[in-house]
């Protein structure tokens, strides 16, 4: 939806409204001071590609005044240009202006500073102290000259602020003071300027919101949980009418009930955990799968915003004074690393597209295409459903729906059922040939089974939502599906009507009949679908599926291997990784009868590039000829009619040109034409050539062991170049010079490292930027012993002896990835 300085954005005790229609916006944390400003544009484009409508960060005081009265707005804490980028980019922002953030910063965000002159000058920060409100005054009216012109009232593009964060739950007041304290910053933000239609409030944990909009949060596990052991099963994997999450900010004391009025406030998110970031003591995972079903059960739950923190992860900057990560010496209760700020979110520290980046974004194309509607369907508590995170047996429902006015007069329910068989870490009990049945509430005869789906095959690790009188077009309905909806491509039928895309994993991905028009088996329709078409998709394609828009207008449901991102100028692009070498593209063999398949093409071999242009986006050179590979990697729908429509090339013959075509089934193929040099020294002096394949064992100490690292021969094509380093031991960092320029805290992951930000530079007026040909860095290990008190979520084989204990302090392999783009 698209917002100008004249759209009245308001909400209800139902959803957020834009002029009185209901929106159900995606919103995704990204921290601009915790980014280097050159990858601002790309990060946001793919943040949009993902599905994301709303870019919510933090103003980190600390990162703004670390000295008293000097404010630095420069560079990566340029918040005015980080506006503007984030405007074209066609995103809208909620300024989260603090003051105290927490956002795992040293003191919350506060400067210490700040801290020193609470004792020196005797006010209590985080209170209506005349002393402390005047440094805040002083904040707020900094923050505001970065923002003046970016509001949305000036056609920019903050549409809300948010006050404080966790205020009377984290510290903080309670109670009546608590509430007047939040007015009190409210009115503060009002009359320095900031002017938007929405101010919010962390809404969890007990936490006070001085009447201002209370945002929710849910994460899948508590890695600042002082606890070292698997901790119980988390609750936001259950249906349920409680929006409260009481695990979050369980370090600072267990959470108590919400201080708001559910009736008067629409469920929303701002924190639902987009990932985990790791603390010293405690390392938990979040998958993408994790993320998507908790998601999704939100959603089953009545939320009607999906809003994650952190969507993308980051790098601390360098202190002048100290480091600015929270630590346990500064008097809080978790270490995290001195720079990274990872969090295993959807787009990670240095961009990667991680699992739960497809999670979200299939839940995106729903919402942005369905969800005004879901947006007035009430959560109906379903019979039998269990409220407990710890019942593995029972099956967890919920049903979204809301009456309208059938075609005969009568009342009808339409809405839709949702059914989860997920819990993180725990195995659920299998339901094989279950009668599923959505209630609702029916006005004469109560709580009804108004649609059921016989004969459902449900195993661990299920979730899904179906709908039941769904409308398509005018004069149909789908009665009940067996599949969960996707999009809608407007327009785009062949007869000039909408296509419904659905997906199901009941359908063999590897078949060539995995896309297909309407199944008779999957949809029960009443009523004639006139121009518009049901298209059916695998449950694994569904997480690899993107619309996008051509030149010509028209929607397009795109499946590919990599992520496609659209730039700021509207030139799409799709991103492919390659390890060790040059990327080689080739075209998949369609079947013989490819013809009838949408987007099929045909021909034995393709023309596919050579070599990739040097700027990263950059179109290919002409190159070698590939042989088609056997599976189909990348495909459209509809097959556009032209030969050249908009951005999109379509096949002729089998073949295309080297740009990359979009109408090709192509598959990635990696060839090392272009071998790094990877080599390696470690401290005990033994030497090493890379690709390390097996495992480098040696005797070691307690202490940390150094190993220098080499990768000569550096290509200039890539758009990134990603160190990827597998190793056991307890935490690991890399050094440059002697300056530390990336750590990692051990959980048995890949650290990857993005190169570029350390080997691009910017050269002369003639030649642009610049790439260094070599790099080179020591990375130390600290061991880990099985003494050592951690929780791991997955502990390496503690092979090696260490100080006489059994340990780990070891490299596994290092690699060389290339991340490539492909225009389409």
């Amino acid at each position: 939806m698209r917002l100008t300085k004249d759209s009245k954005i308001s909400f209800t005790p139902q959803c957020l409204t834009v002029n009185g229609r209901p929106w159900y916006p995606v919103m995704g944390e990204m921290h601009y001071s915790r980014v280097p400003v050159q990858y601002w544009e790309d990060e946001l484009c793919k943040m949009k590609a993902g599905g994301v409508d709303i870019v919510s960060l933090y103003t980190i005081w600390i990162h703004h005044e670390e000295e008293k009265g000097v404010f630095d707005f420069t560079g990566s804490r340029d918040l005015h240009a980080f506006l503007e980028t984030v405007k074209r980019c066609g995103l809208y922002a909620i300024l989260r202006i603090g003051p105290w953030a927490h956002g795992e910063a040293r003191n919350g965000g506060f400067p210490d500073w700040l801290l020193e002159a609470e004792r020196s000058e005797g006010f209590r920060t985080r209170t209506d102290d005349a002393g402390y409100l005047h440094y805040v005054q002083r904040f707020y009216e900094h923050i505001y000259h970065e923002a003046q012109g970016e509001l949305l009232q000036d056609n920019g593009p903050v549409i809300g602020v948010q006050i404080e964060n966790e205020y009377g739950h984290v510290g903080g007041q309670r109670g009546a003071a608590g509430e007047q304290h939040m007015r009190t910053l409210h009115d503060l933000a009002v009359k320095t300027g900031f002017s938007v239609p929405i101010y919010t409030a962390t809404g969890w944990g007990g936490a006070v919101t001085g009447g201002m909009l209370p945002v929710m949060g849910g994460y899948c596990e508590a890695p600042w949980d002082q606890r070292l052991t698997e901790i119980e099963p988390s609750g936001n994997y259950v249906f349920t009418a409680e929006r409260n999450d009481h695990g979050i900010g369980s370090d600072h004391g267990i959470g108590e009930d919400v201080t708001f009025d559910y009736e008067k406030f629409p469920f929303l998110t701002a924190e639902l955990g987009g990932g985990l970031q790791v603390t010293r003591h405690r390392r938990c995972i979040a998958s993408g799968k994790d993320t998507g079903v908790m998601s999704m059960v939100k959603l089953g739950s009545g939320a009607n915003l999906l809003g994650y923190y952190m969507y993308h992860g980051g790098t601390n900057p360098k202190g002048k004074f100290s480091t600015l990560q929270e630590t346990r010496a500064t008097g809080y209760p978790n270490d995290l690393p001195v720079l990274s700020y990872d969090f295993n979110a959807p787009l990670r520290e240095y961009g990667q597209m991680e699992d739960a980046y497809r999670y979200i974004r299939r839940l995106s194309l729903f919402v942005h295409d369905f969800g005004e509607d879901l947006c007035t369907m009430d959560y109906v508590e379903q019979p039998g459903n269990t409220d407990k995170a710890e019942d593995l047996e029972s099956l967890r429902t919920a049903v979204r729906c809301r009456m309208d006015g059938a075609a005969d007069g009568s009342r009808m329910a339409r809405g839709y059922l949702f059914v989860n068989n997920y819990q993180r870490r725990y195995s659920m009990a299998e339901h094989l040939g279950e009668r599923l049945s959505a209630y609702v509430p029916l006005p004469d005869t109560g709580l009804t089974a108004t649609v059921t789906w016989d004969d459902v095959d449900i195993v661990d690790g299920d979730s899904f939502f179906w709908p039941f009188n769904l409308p398509v077009g005018d004069k149909a309905l789908i009665r009940k599906a067996f599949a969960t909806p996707l999009c809608i491509l407007h327009g785009s039928a062949a007869a000039g009507g909408d296509v419904f895309v659905f997906y199901t994993k009941g359908r063999d991905a590897a078949s060539a009949d995995s896309i297909s028009l309407t199944d008779d088996t999957l949809y029960e329709i009443e009523g004639d679908l006139g121009g518009n078409e049901i298209l059916t998709i695998t449950e694994e394609e569904s997480l690899h599926a993107q619309k996008i828009t051509g030149e010509d207008g028209r929607e397009y449901l795109v499946i590919a291997e990599g992520n496609i991102i659209t730039d700021a100028d509207g030139r799409h692009s799709v991103s492919v990784y390659a390890e060790g070498g040059t990327l080689h593209v080739n075209a998949a063999k369609a079947p013989a009868d490819a013809g009838t398949e949408p987007g099929a093409c045909a021909g034995e071999e393709v023309k596919a590039a050579a070599d990739i242009a040097s700027e990263p986006g950059a179109r290919a050179g002409e190159g070698a000829t590939a042989t088609a590979a056997g599976s189909a990697e990348l495909r459209i729908y509809p097959e556009p009619k032209e030969d050249r429509m908009g951005a999109f090339h379509k096949v002729k013959g089998g073949s295309y040109d080297a740009t990359g075509c979009s109408m090709a089934l192509f598959a990635t193929v990696f060839q090392k034409t272009n071998q790094v040099n990877l080599s390696i020294k470690s401290s005990a002096g033994y030497e090493y050539s890379f690709d390390i394949n097996g495992t480098t064992d040696y005797g070691v100490t307690g202490r940390p062991t150094y190993f220098t690292i080499s990768v000569d021969r550096i290509p200039r094509q890539p758009a990134q170049i990603y160190l990827n380093i597998d190793y056991f031991g307890f935490t690991a960092d890399l050094c440059r010079n002697g300056e530390l320029i990336a750590d990692n805290f051990y959980t048995g992951q890949t650290w990857e490292i993005g190169l570029g930000r350390f080997i691009d530079h910017e050269g002369d007026s003639e030649h642009g930027k610049r790439r260094d040909t070599a790099f080179t860095a020591e990375l130390g290990i600290e061991p880990l012993t099985k003494d050592t008190k951690v929780y791991l979520q997955q502990w390496p084989e503690l092979t090696q002896k260490i100080d006489g204990h059994a340990g780990a302090c070891r490299i596994e392999k290092i690699s060389a990835v290339y991340e490539y783009r492909l225009p389409l």
